[in-house]
């Protein structure tokens, strides 16, 4: 995760991520709608497999909170997106939790009857937790 190793690091300035989604990976607890949010209605996975966030900007927050600045692109779709977050550590393990707030509409998700904002509503909230574990950085060159 460079987005971590940067932040970490105290580089926000100079941070960058590319985060690649499976979307065909939707886990809401309920199979019915799984099926639905991965079909071309929705998510489209089987002809979009992959969506993509493309942060381009990080700034810290006075309460030690980061935002990432970015693009979002799902099934050829770009749109702005926010990441709103923060970074925990323990050891060499660190956790990100964050939200943003996406326009659905101009992301193209919520096809035909979905277009009706009246059961999804046209924005809507991303929750996201990402673990993971800071690889050691290179060890010295040994000389003779």
């Amino acid at each position: 995760l460079e987005l971590c190793a940067g932040l970490i690091a105290g580089e926000a300035d100079e941070a960058g991520a590319v985060v690649t989604i499976d979307t065909g990976m939707a886990d809401t607890q309920d199979a019915e709608r799984d099926a639905t949010l991965v079909g071309p209605d929705w998510f489209d996975a089987d002809n979009f497999p992959q969506a993509q966030y493309l942060a381009s900007s990080f700034s810290r927050g006075e309460d030690g909170t980061y935002v990432a600045q970015g693009e979002l692109i799902v099934k050829g779709a770009a749109a702005p997106a926010a990441l709103n977050f923060s970074v925990q550590a323990d050891g060499a393990r660190r956790v990100l939790v964050g939200e943003a707030q996406l326009d659905r509409i101009a992301l193209g998700l919520g096809a035909g009857e979905w277009l009706d904002t009246s059961w999804v509503g046209q924005a809507v909230r991303v929750d996201v937790r990402v673990e993971a574990t800071v690889a050691p950085g290179p060890q010295p060159k040994q000389s003779g």
